[in-house]
């Protein structure tokens, strides 16, 4: 499998879609199934950072020996990364996205995130899965209004 370090802008609104009013929002919240905890992030902000660190470890699994697998050149630019990440996702308060659109995103970042060797025990894999989850069900939802009307 290959690894790229997904933008600030793709981290950002998957981190902001469990925070955002309506059909996508558990508040930051979400069960780790692995470590059998109830997780919060108190912000998009925090989830951002999990989620663009992950994404960083992820790199460095597959082509170690360099920051984020030589994405970033140093330890500033990787601060910078994260930095934008969490400004990203602070930004995106009002960005509607479609359904199927942020659970495509959310597989996106699953496939890059995916190379540690304890990916599906990361509080980032949980948190995906409750985004995708979400996004899956008011998919399903809008479909089965679309039957009734």
């Amino acid at each position: 499998m290959s690894c790229y370090l997904m933008n600030e802008e793709e981290i950002g609104a998957i981190a902001k879609a469990n925070f955002k009013g309506g059909i996508y929002n558990s508040k930051g919240r979400f069960y780790n199934a692995a470590t059998k905890e109830l997780v919060q992030y108190e912000s998009a902000e925090e989830a951002a950072n999990a989620l663009a660190l992950q994404n960083i470890a992820s790199c460095e699994a597959r082509y170690p020996g360099k920051i984020a697998g030589g994405f970033l050149k140093n330890v500033e630019e990787q601060q910078a990364y994260l930095a934008g990440c969490a400004f990203a996702a602070s930004k995106a308060k009002n960005a509607y996205m479609k359904p199927m659109k942020l659970y495509g995103l959310v597989k996106t970042y699953e496939y890059q995130a995916c190379e540690t060797e304890n990916w599906y025990e990361t509080n980032a894999y949980w948190f995906c899965n409750a985004v995708a989850n979400q996004a899956a069900g008011a998919e399903q939802r809008a479909q089965e209004e679309k039957e009734v009307a």
